[in-house]
């Protein structure tokens, strides 16, 4: 295992849910994207579509990845930690999954 996937360092930890974090990109990306877009628009008015790409793509992906990611973690680090569940709540899980759970087929 990666030494960086075993840190926390404030943000929301590893086991976060694959549809939350896809959320939370999802909240960034959004916003960011349709401002750079009409930011840029006159000055790649004239531009090949995959040139205005190319410029709304090199700007948004390191804001992304070092201002607007960490401060979404911050902001909904709440409700992307998931909860501790309690001791009995685990016993409960245990004794009905499939292994303990006998079948009379």
């Amino acid at each position: 295992m990666r030494k960086d996937n075993q840190k926390n360092n404030g943000n929301h930890p590893n086991n976060t849910p694959q549809w939350k974090k896809a959320v939370v990109t999802w909240i960034g990306i959004f916003p960011l994207i349709t401002t750079l877009s009409y930011a840029l628009s006159d000055l790649t008015a004239n531009q090949p579509i995959f040139v205005r790409t190319l410029f709304v793509t090199a700007m948004a992906v390191p804001l992304m990845i070092y201002i607007i990611i960490p401060r979404l973690n911050k902001i909904l680090n709440k409700w992307l930690t998931p909860k501790e569940i309690s001791v009995f709540k685990k016993i409960v899980l245990i004794c009905t999954s499939n292994k303990f759970v006998s079948k009379s087929f």
